[in-house]
């Protein structure tokens, strides 16, 4: 146990210093920066490593109940890790980018693709420390009609949990209303997005079904 406990530790300090590099190196625009420097840099180093813990977590937790191992494994691992922790995670942004007038597009998409560098580096780790060498990748058949409509279903409940907390929880924060009232989209072009953006994490998400073991 402690040994684990060294190895993912090893691995959270990996994937926080990759990630504090890629940051200081992307060349954001001037206008991000100066912003960035307006904010607590203590709240950012603090709220980092909780982060990285649970993305390292959770990529242990895949591999650890996984027939899969080598290349196949860890190429799995990063798409699954970056669409949906980067990727359906920062869409938004370009979808409402004219709240964020200090952004550029070129930043948003450096925003998107700066959490593949971290994963790049810690996930031959994961691999190397936890990968089950002893197991085969069995057989997995995808029928795409079978996932259709599921992934139509998981659209929908997404849209519902994001309005859930969205008018429970952020709208019940002034600093938020203040911010959604400075956007000039009309609220009903959000749903399509939304259900959109929950239909394409369900299907990051498939590998994980030929991937974990149940």
């Amino acid at each position: 146990m402690i040994k684990i406990f060294l190895k993912l530790f090893l691995c959270v300090i990996v994937y926080s210093i990759i990630h504090i590099i890629t940051m200081a190196i992307l060349p954001f625009s001037q206008g991000l920066m100066e912003v960035n420097s307006s904010f607590n840099p203590m709240s950012s180093m603090m709220f980092l490593p909780i982060s990285s813990a649970f993305v390292c977590f959770t990529m242990y937790f895949i591999i650890r109940h996984t027939n899969f191992g080598g290349k196949r494994l860890f190429l799995n691992i990063i798409i699954v890790m970056f669409f949906i922790k980067s990727f359906t995670q920062h869409i938004d942004t370009l979808f409402i980018g004219s709240a964020f007038p200090e952004m550029t597009r070129v930043d948003i998409i450096f925003n998107i693709f700066s959490g593949l560098f971290p994963l790049l580096a810690t996930t031959p780790l994961l691999v190397i420390f936890f990968q089950n060498k002893e197991s085969v990748a069995e057989k997995f058949e995808l029928r795409i009609r079978g996932f259709i409509p599921k992934l139509g279903i998981i659209g929908i409940i997404y849209l519902l949990i994001y309005m859930f907390f969205g008018l429970f929880v952020i709208m019940r924060i002034e600093e938020f209303r203040l911010f959604y009232s400075t956007i000039e989209i009309n609220p009903i072009m959000l749903i399509p997005f939304q259900i959109l953006r929950g239909i394409l994490l369900g299907l990051f998400v498939i590998p994980l079904k030929s991937m974990v073991k149940s």
